[in-house]
């Protein structure tokens, strides 16, 4: 995914009227806003994705590969980076499906914030 839509998507979770607004949240200039827009820049550096996968509620290490992904030179940086990716989803997966399997007792269980 290109680095202009990451911005939308923030743009969207914050319900925000404009895409400056949304880059402003996540440390980008008004001028890199347009560059990505227009396609002459395709990538967040890492901190900006760190702030992308905040505003999202979403694991840094996604964002941060699929920009790495999008910005990799050469078809063996894209193949560690897609390689990454998938590595990634997989393990998403079996932690979305280890807490799918849990016993509901242990969802609504009280918790101790002291223990």
């Amino acid at each position: 995914m290109n680095g202009y839509s990451w911005i939308v998507k923030v743009r969207e979770k914050l319900e925000l009227p404009s895409d400056n607004q949304a880059a402003a949240k996540i440390g980008i200039s008004r001028s890199a806003v347009s560059q990505h827009k227009a396609g002459r820049a395709k990538s967040l550096n890492d901190e900006q994705c760190l702030q992308v996968a905040k505003i999202l509620g979403i694991s840094a290490e996604e964002v941060i590969a699929d920009q790495h992904f999008e910005g990799a030179k050469t078809p063996e940086e894209r193949a560690v980076w897609a390689n990454f990716l998938k590595m990634a989803g997989r393990a998403a997966a079996i932690a979305l499906g280890a807490a799918i399997t849990l016993p509901h007792h242990i969802w609504s269980a009280p918790v101790c914030i002291l223990c």
